[in-house]
Formats: structure tokens, C-alpha cells, sequence
């Protein structure tokens, strides 16, 4: 049976780490948030413009992920998820397709995560450069 997968964590604390993995090791089609905003051009500058993009991104994803677990392919949600009004909208997926669901909770300390946020915006950075670390003229 197709399931729903879905994960919580602070930012920083992997879950779209865990969101490709599971992508591939199920197989499982992945939807992620983040991406869907990226691609569909909103501009964030605040909360508020985050919960909007959240909301267009969700009301275009909820359909496809309901017929895609109704045709039994699972779906793993890479979302913010934290907090209740996030599950409770997972919730509803999960029973209009009727498919089986799994929460993923990721714990991590605020210096792993911060860590994590670090060295994934270094890696945004070089990626956007062109510049990786054995570019870079020594600091010797």
C-alpha cells in the first residue's frame, strides 16, 4: 500500500537530507516545498510571504499527491512541518486517499542544525560562484 510520508524537524536538522534518501530507497516521489516556491518565482522577505507561497505551493501539490497515492505510489512530503495546523493538513491527504502514513521526526541539537544551515549555505554560495574550495588561492 502507497504511504505518505512526512517529516519534522527544525531547520537545519536534515529533512530534506532524509527526504532525497527515502525518495530513492522506497521509491517514493518527493515533494519539496522549498523547490516548488524556488521554481514558481515567490519572492520571500517575511513570514507572512512564507505562509502565502506555502499555501499556493500545498493547494497545487494536495491533489497530485492524493492521486498519486491513490495509485499506489508513495509520497514523501518535505514541508515544514512543525506544527499543528501543518500535520493537521498532512492528516487530510493521507485519508482523502486513504493510504497508510509515517511521521519522521528528526532530533537534533541548535548547534547540528546551525552547522548544517551553515554548510548548506556555503554550498549555495560556491554552486551560485562557480567557485569550489580547490579554487580558492590559499590563505598561506
Amino acid at each position: 500500500m502507497a504511504t505518505l510520508h512526512f517529516i519534522c524537524g527544525k531547520a537545519g536538522a536534515g529533512k530534506t537530507t532524509l527526504a532525497r534518501e527515502l525518495g530513492r530507497t522506497l521509491p517514493a516521489v518527493v515533494f519539496c516545498e522549498d523547490a516548488w516556491i524556488c521554481r514558481l518565482g515567490f519572492e520571500i522577505q517575511s513570514l507572512a510571504d512564507f505562509a502565502k507561497a506555502s499555501a499556493k505551493c500545498r493547494s497545487l501539490i494536495e491533489p497530485l499527491a492524493i492521486e498519486l497515492l491513490r495509485m499506489g505510489v508513495s509520497v514523501v512530503f518535505d514541508f515544514f512541518g512543525n506544527t499543528v495546523k501543518s500535520r493537521q493538513w498532512v492528516r487530510g491527504v493521507f485519508e482523502a486517499a486513504r493510504a497508510d502514513h509515517v511521521l519522521h521526526v528528526i532530533e537534533a541539537t541548535d548547534a547540528q542544525c546551525l552547522a548544517n544551515i551553515h554548510r548548506r549555505n556555503e554550498e549555495k554560495r560556491r554552486m551560485s560562484t562557480g567557485v569550489t574550495s580547490a579554487m580558492r588561492p590559499s590563505t598561506r
